[in-house]
């Protein structure tokens, strides 16, 4: 639920992009979308490109600055408690990166989410095994990846992400149960 027409809408989704360094695809998505001209596109990372190489709240439909690993899921995690309190219905979704699983305050986010019950609160894992210095495992395991978060309370669906319609499905399945997140 978002309006590009008025980015700033109290009851809208929100999507926070935990790997920052993934941000031209964020980029693509929000001209799509219609929050941001397309012609900006053009000046990624560009001189004075208020569009850079990781998210930045100076652009429309962008909720966080992000880029400094393991960051995105407690401030995901604060987003969808603060909505309980003030009795708003949006949904928060994080995606992350398996390589930014290294850190240990992903894992207190994953574990208050649980013990909140925060449904309203979604972790999208890319696992493409690769962090920014290497393979994961070789730098820090995380495997067995979906076990660790079942093991936190979560509700876990394994889908492959280069599948468009597995992606709707899942998406479209949300909550997976009332109660986790």
């Amino acid at each position: 639920r978002v309006r590009p027409d008025e980015p700033d809408w109290r009851d809208r989704d929100r999507f926070v992009l935990s790997k920052g360094h993934a941000n031209a695809a964020l980029g693509a998505v929000l001209a799509q979308a219609g929050f941001i001209d397309e012609a900006l596109l053009d000046r990624f990372y560009g001189f004075e490109s208020p569009f850079g190489m990781h998210p930045d709240i100076k652009l429309a439909g962008v909720e966080m600055c992000t880029g400094g690993l393991g960051h995105g899921l407690p401030v995901g995690l604060g987003m969808a408690l603060g909505a309980r309190i003030q009795q708003q219905t949006f949904h928060t979704f994080v995606m992350l990166g398996d390589g930014e699983l290294h850190e240990g305050s992903n894992w207190e986010a994953a574990m208050a989410a649980a013990h909140y019950k925060l449904a309203s609160l979604t972790a999208i894992v890319d696992a493409n095994k690769i962090s920014q210095s290497g393979r994961v495992a070789e730098l820090m395991n995380v495997e067995p990846l979906a076990d660790k978060w079942r093991a936190f309370g979560w509700g876990v669906r394994e889908i492959d992400g280069h599948d468009m319609a597995q992606v709707v499905d899942a998406l479209d399945a949300l909550p997976l149960h009332p109660e986790q997140p």
